[in-house]
C-alpha cells in the first residue's frame, strides 16, 4: 500500500510541475508582450511565485529586472519584493546563506514600512529556512514564530499561501527537536491548508 501511496504522489507530482510550467510559459508570454514597468513587476513576481513553488529554482535575470524596475520607480514596497527574491535566489541557487541572509535584512525593514504583512511574512519565513539550512535550530523558530506574528489578515489572497509556510516551517522545527507530537499537529494542518491553498506540493515537498 506504502508503494502505491508513494508511486501515486509522484504521478501527482509530475502533473503539478507540467501544470506549473505551462503557467509560466502563459505568463512569460503577457511579459513579452508588456512595457509597462509595473506591469513587468507584477508578472515577473508572479513567474518567480510559481517557479519557486514547482521546482525551486529562481531565475536570476529576473531577480536583476526586478531590482531595475524597483530602483527605476523609487518605491520601497518593490525594493523589498527584489531583495526577497534576489536573497532566494541566493539560498536556493548558489547555497549562498549569508549572502542570501544579507538580502532578506536589508528587504525587511523596507516591508516594515510600508506595513506590507504579505511580504514581511515572507522575508520572516525565508529567514528562518535560512537558518535551517546553517542548521541553527532556534533561529529557524524565532523567525518563524515572527512570520506567523506578521501574517496578512485572512481576507487577502495569499493569506493561506503565507500560512502554508508557517506552519511548515513549525513542523520542520518539531521534527529537528524530536517532539514528533507537535510536528504532527503541524503537518496535519499543513495538509489542511495545503488544501485550501491549492498547493498540493507544499503537502508533499517536506513529508
Amino acid at each position: 500500500m506504502r508503494k502505491i501511496l508513494i508511486a501515486l504522489s509522484f504521478c501527482l507530482l509530475a502533473l503539478t510541475s507540467e501544470a506549473q510550467d505551462n503557467q509560466v510559459d502563459s505568463l512569460k508570454k503577457l511579459l513579452a508582450n508588456t512595457t509597462k514597468p509595473i506591469e513587468r513587476f507584477n508578472l515577473i513576481d508572479k513567474i518567480q511565485e510559481t517557479i519557486n513553488s514547482g521546482t525551486g529554482g529562481i531565475d536570476s535575470a529576473l531577480c536583476i529586472e526586478l531590482l531595475q524596475i524597483a530602483q527605476e520607480l523609487k518605491s520601497d514596497s518593490l525594493l523589498a519584493t527584489s531583495y526577497n527574491w534576489i536573497g532566494t535566489y541566493f539560498s536556493l541557487n548558489k547555497g549562498e546563506n549569508t549572502t542570501a541572509l544579507e538580502y532578506y535584512f536589508k528587504a525587511l525593514p523596507l516591508a516594515e514600512k510600508t506595513k506590507n504583512k504579505r511580504r514581511i511574512s515572507s522575508i520572516y519565513f525565508d529567514i528562518a529556512l535560512t537558518y535551517n539550512n546553517l542548521q541553527n535550530n532556534e533561529d529557524l523558530l524565532k523567525y518563524t514564530r515572527k512570520g506567523g506574528e506578521n501574517l496578512p489578515d485572512k481576507s487577502h489572497p495569499l493569506y493561506y499561501y503565507m500560512l502554508v509556510q508557517y506552519q511548515r516551517n513549525m513542523a520542520t522545527y518539531f521534527i529537528l527537536a524530536n517532539r514528533p507530537d507537535s510536528a504532527l499537529h503541524f503537518a496535519q494542518a499543513l495538509s489542511e491548508t495545503s488544501q485550501k491553498a491549492k498547493s498540493f506540493l507544499f503537502e508533499y515537498q517536506y513529508f
